[in-house]
């Protein structure tokens, strides 16, 4: 198996992948945004808004368990650039047409798109570089979408003010278009160079445990289906916060649209800095994953029980929200990209991380409308109070896999 050795070829793989998960979320993360502009603007309920979030996770979630079969089968590089392509005409399409269910279509298959990157970018970067690297490789992964998600929450307030909600759509085509062509470019020049295809890559892992591992080994015995419910905890936080921190703070404050927009900046610079913290902690501290999960979790609860304190001191407020956010995104990092490696011995890699990955757009997809309809109906507070609960759940079923979790 031929494994980049070049030191500029490793530091451009590290930069393609991660421009490849920026450029998916510029593409993705735009509509949580502005969601709270186009309610103002278009007078669309926030809950109907929050239908088209739905089925883009329902679509990414199911389209990852699809895109890795896919990846077996065809060229990782070209269902990336099929994945982008769709992606990009969706943006430009969702804001000609500003009708609710005609969003969720457009929406729907931009998440469908967007599964199409993340289980071929793994697949290229685990078959083309070492284990040591790919460790490397999927924190640059991992940054890249808090980059994007910064970049964006910085953006759109801006384009919003200068022109409307539209352009944030709109430049995002732009984007991508270009960086589709710079794509092209390298994805050819990798295979050309190393004249390594999908498909010669696709037993690769493979070893011949693999053919005496059953189901139940494969997911009760190890305890990963408890860990896929911990991980749907965790993205009922990620994406819960993520989308309605904006309308929380204007809802509670009384802060214009683009300030609350704006003021979600800090999620990204604490998620990024989660990002290296939670892998130092696990180097040197702490090598078991889901016990290291299970903690911050409960940190996660500790920030949310403060919130509910402090809930009148909106500095305070941000900060116990950005905290809990940065939570879900260390437990996203250590569950999503550092679980499924474990499973690399069985030969299921891409199986467990797709499954995982799955798992986490389930919780997105219920909380995406949940929480917009348990807010307008009942209040901040207790969707705060369910935050806290979801949080307390994902400790609690971290430690329930522990001890099956040491045996894998």
């Amino acid at each position: 198996m031929t494994k980049i050795i070049e030191k500029k070829q490793i530091v451009l793989m590290y930069i393609f992948a991660s421009a490849v998960y920026f450029m998916s979320y510029t593409t993705r993360i735009n509509y949580n945004t502005v969601l709270v502009e186009i309610s103002t603007a278009e007078s669309i309920s926030r809950s109907l808004l929050a239908l088209p979030l739905t089925a883009s996770f329902i679509t990414y979630g199911l389209g990852q368990i699809i895109s890795g079969w896919l990846g077996d089968k065809f060229d990782a590089f070209k269902l990336i650039t099929l994945g982008l392509v769709l992606s990009a005409v969706m943006n430009f399409l969702l804001p000609l047409f500003p009708k609710p269910y005609i969003m969720v279509a457009f929406w729907a298959v931009n998440g469908f798109a967007q599964a199409l990157i993340y289980p071929p970018l793994m697949k290229i970067t685990s078959h083309y570089l070492s284990e040591r690297h790919y460790a490397k490789v999927c924190l640059f992964v991992t940054i890249g979408s808090h980059a994007a998600t910064l970049l964006m929450y910085l953006v759109s307030p801006v384009i919003i003010t200068i022109a409307s909600w539209k352009f944030v759509f709109f430049s995002s085509f732009g984007c991508a278009v270009v960086f589709l062509v710079i794509w092209q470019l390298y994805s050819k020049n990798i295979k050309r160079k190393y004249g390594i295809t999908a498909k010669s890559s696709k037993n690769c892992t493979a070893t011949e445990e693999t053919e005496t591992v059953t189901p139940k080994v494969l997911f009760v015995s190890s305890g990963l289906v408890i860990i896929m419910l911990a991980v749907i905890m965790q993205g009922f936080l990620r994406d819960g916060i993520a989308t309605w921190m904006p309308a929380y703070l204007s809802d509670v404050f009384s802060l214009s649209n683009e300030i609350s927009i704006l003021t979600t900046v800090i999620l990204p610079i604490f998620s990024i800095f989660s990002a290296y913290v939670i892998l130092a902690v696990r180097n040197k501290l702490c090598r078991n994953e889901l016990k290291l999960a299970g903690v911050t979790f409960l940190a996660a609860v500790a920030a949310i029980v403060l919130l509910l304190i402090f809930k009148a001191n909106m500095p305070l407020s941000v900060l116990f929200l950005a905290f809990t956010s940065a939570c879900s995104h260390a437990i996203n990092f250590l569950l999503i990209c550092l679980v499924p490696k474990r499973f690399e011995k069985y030969g299921r890699f891409s199986l467990v991380t797709g499954m995982i990955n799955s798992c986490t757009y389930v919780g997105a997809a219920i909380s995406t409308y949940g929480f917009a309809a348990l807010s307008e109906s009942c209040g901040w507070n207790v969707t705060l109070v369910l935050w806290g609960v979801i949080a307390l759940t994902g400790f609690v079923c971290c430690f329930a896999a522990l001890r099956q979790w040491n045996k894998v």
